[in-house]
């Protein structure tokens, strides 16, 4: 378990004990609150340091989580993805947006849909074929 999930799973566990909640789920209940609270503090985080002026500093954000994400266990790391597919897919079924945002949720729709498809390793393989031969 990530120290994170531990901090807030002991955190959860002292409000509980200082309402008298002994119920697991309610519990369980109580350190998902506080996950998700922490994670949007986080991909805030993450996408406050892109508005960063400069190439040099995106590219750094970039390098830096991916060094980290492949740090970590391999199977975590197929585990990332699954859910980073599964935020993708969310937010490109995002009703509201305007223009400063609709390329990044309509993309999103659309890898979404790669992302699920069995059939896309298929068509990618025949895009790149036609490719090289053009």
């Amino acid at each position: 378990m990530s120290k994170m999930y531990i901090e807030l799973e002991e955190e959860a566990r002292e409000t509980a004990k200082e309402y008298g909640v002994t119920d697991p789920c309610r519990i369980r209940e109580m350190v998902c609150i506080r996950i998700k609270g922490k994670m949007i503090e986080e991909a805030q985080k993450l996408t406050d340091t892109l508005n960063s002026m400069g190439n040099d500093v995106q590219e750094a954000v970039i390098n830096g989580f991916l060094e980290g994400l492949q740090r970590s266990h391999r199977y975590l790391q197929g585990e990332f993805w699954g859910a980073m597919l599964k935020i993708i897919k969310k937010y490109g079924e995002t009703e509201y947006f305007d223009a400063r945002n609709e390329w990044a949720v309509k993309m999103c729709a659309r890898m979404a849909m790669a992302g699920e498809d069995p059939k896309t390793e298929e068509i990618l393989k025949k895009y790149i074929e036609e490719r090289k031969i053009r």
